[in-house]
């Protein structure tokens, strides 16, 4: 009964949604990342607000479902409803919303999300002649990769087959895992580039970034190297004791201070521009278009973002450019200079109370 995710992204190609997807499977990833295509691909961003509606199950009924399935669309061709957690819902409120879908005008799209059904029930045979019904399971070791490989070249962006097959195998076949590990392994590459003259900002003429094995140990777990992210997320959490350690086992592995400060630098400026857009009342998902971050790093950043007042991350700032000449002028050592500006952004400012540093701190 359950067709596959291409034939969703078949559909969204051909500009002729099903009027009903029913979207499962322990592949939470890809199965949230079909439906937020499904909803791109059906209403016009200017039109989001006033077409799309999204319901989870055990927060609204089931009259409100089909309320919102029965509306006509406001100045737009479609509206969307969003059902997610289908399988939550008992065997009656499941043949009550299938009643629902079946009497819903042509210009409705319901997409429903759940984590395991049966297809072999009522309401999934009904599902399946009115739409389509698609299992995101998790994918072997050669689909992850080859998934890796595709999702490198959308961002623009070549990796290795070395270090996709690295990545797999180390981080495992959790699509969610590798688009974190990717992300991880094009910002260390990023930076290095960046230091070595790569132009910035992209452009027609623009080498494409290249992540290779090294990059990818880099932003793996277990290696010595993720010493950078360990670095970057104790600062958000502002934990003094562990971003000391991470810095100190960094520069123990040699890695160079300006590096270090360059991706201290982004991760502040990323915890201040997903706060700001909050505090404007943007949400998650505008906060994503805005900043074009996967979902992940804007909710980790978003959960930083809670540790810091606006002042505060405007402060660092400051803290950050006189770093960045100390280091570059002042002949100081580049561990101090660097161990002096983590306990300033750790521990200064009226936000929530930084955690000591400890006996490891000095």
């Amino acid at each position: 009964m359950a067709t596959g995710p291409g034939d969703v992204a078949s559909d969204m190609r051909s500009g002729r949604p099903r009027p009903v997807y029913l979207l499962y499977g322990d592949e939470e990833y890809l199965r949230d990342e079909a439906a937020s295509k499904i909803v791109d691909a059906c209403l016009d961003p200017d039109m989001r607000d006033f077409n799309y509606s999204a319901f989870r199950a055990g927060d609204a009924d089931v009259t409100c479902m089909a309320a919102a399935l029965m509306s006509p669309p406001a100045f737009g061709e479609r509206r969307v409803v969003v059902v997610r957690g289908f399988d939550e819902l008992s065997s009656d409120q499941q043949k009550s919303l299938v009643g629902a879908l079946e009497r819903m005008p042509r210009t409705s799209v319901a997409i429903l999300v759940a984590a395991c059904v049966d297809e072999r029930t009522v309401a999934c045979k009904a599902v399946a002649r009115m739409g389509r019904v698609v299992r995101y399971r998790r994918l072997y070791e050669s689909e992850a990769a080859a998934w890796l490989g595709r999702r490198a070249r959308q961002r623009g962006v070549d990796i290795r087959p070395e270090a996709q097959e690295y990545l797999v195998r180390v981080v495992g076949t959790s699509v969610a895992r590798l688009a974190e590990g990717l992300e991880k392994a094009c910002d260390y590459a990023g930076v290095g580039a960046a230091g070595a003259g790569r132009p910035a900002g992209g452009g027609a003429d623009a080498p494409r970034l290249q992540v290779t094995l090294d990059h990818v140990k880099a932003a793996a777990a277990g290696e010595p190297a993720l010493g950078i992210f360990d670095l970057v997320d104790a600062i958000g959490q502002r934990d003094t004791a562990k971003a000391l350690a991470a810095a100190r086992r960094l520069l123990g592995f040699g890695e160079v201070p300006v590096r270090m400060l360059a991706m201290i630098a982004r991760q502040i400026r990323l915890i201040l521009q997903t706060k700001a857009l909050q505090e404007q009342g943007a949400t998650v998902q505008k906060i994503v278009a805005a900043t074009r971050l996967q979902e992940f790093m804007v909710r980790k950043c978003l959960g930083q973002a809670r540790h810091f007042d606006i002042e505060d991350l405007e402060n660092a700032f400051t803290a950050l450019a006189r770093a960045d000449v100390d280091l570059k002028s002042s002949g100081a050592p580049g561990e101090v200079v660097l161990e002096k500006l983590i306990v300033h952004l750790c521990t200064h400012g009226g936000g929530r109370q930084a955690r000591p540093a400890g006996p490891q701190g000095r």
